[in-house]
Order: structure tokens, then sequence, then C-alpha cells
């Protein structure tokens, strides 16, 4: 249903490439995140966890559209800053291997990609899980230990 209208006609949440199976309550995209909900144990937006990976950004936008990227970016920082929660859980992700890489790799799109003479998105080094990590978008991260997730 989403994927067949145009981009630039979509708004908010719905310019997602992942808006019909998303359940993430906190959407990076819609104007209103700020009023959202987010409770222990629900879902952190993948795009946002993908975005604070090494690299992350340059995988992002290789299959979306850069005006989602931005935005992701630019509200990154708020979001975190908002519920401590999904700053765990973004600094979780920032020392995990990228899920849109493994899913290239076991899709066999990395063939596809060096027939083409494309180049792959840089790909994730995970850092020592024991140290704080420096989001891009949050900065350190130091108070995840005690946090329920």
């Amino acid at each position: 249903m989403n994927a067949c209208i145009p981009i630039a006609l979509k708004k908010g949440a719905a310019r997602c490439p992942r808006f019909d199976s998303c359940n993430a309550p906190v959407c990076p995209l819609d104007p209103d995140w700020p009023r959202a909900q987010h409770l222990p144990g629900e879902r952190v937006c993948g795009l946002l966890c993908e975005l604070v990976k090494a690299g992350g950004e340059a995988r992002l936008r290789a299959r979306v559209p850069s005006e989602l990227v931005d935005t992701l970016a630019g509200v990154c920082p708020n979001v975190a800053a908002r519920w401590q929660r999904i700053r765990c859980e973004l600094d979780r992700a920032s020392r995990s291997g990228s899920k849109l890489e493994s899913g290239t790799r076991l899709s066999g799109r990395e063939t596809i990609r060096a027939a083409s003479n494309h180049p792959a998105p840089a790909t994730q080094t995970p850092g020592d899980p024991r140290k704080p990590v420096t989001l891009a978008c949050v900065g350190p991260s130091t108070d995840c230990e005690e946090a329920s997730p």
C-alpha cells in the first residue's frame, strides 16, 4: 500500500521504507514524535539503530532518500535525550554489526553489487562492549548499565 505512492507525496512516518511493518512507537520521521510514548520493552526505530553504527549514515544514504537520513540525523540527539531507554538501545546498537549489511550478505546482493561495479557501503567494526560509547548523534553514554532496557 505505502510503496505505490511516490515518496515526494508522503508525509511524516509514511515516508519511511519500513512504515507498513514497523512497530516502533517513536518514529523520528513523524513530526509529532515528541508526543509519542515509549514503554519498556517496546521497539526502537531500526533506521536510528543503523544510523548510530560505524558507517551507518553512509549505509542508509545508499538505501534510502537523503532527506530521510538528514531528518533522522537531525532528530536523533533529541530522541535520545528524551527517552533513556531509547538512548541505551542506541548505545547497544552502536556496538553491534549492521543488520543492513548482514541482510545484504544473506540475500546475495554483494555478488550483484560487485558485478555492477557499485561500491559497497562501509562495514561495521564493533567496539569494545565494556567501554562507554560516544554515539554520533547523542554523545557519551554512561547511564545505561543501571537502566532497564
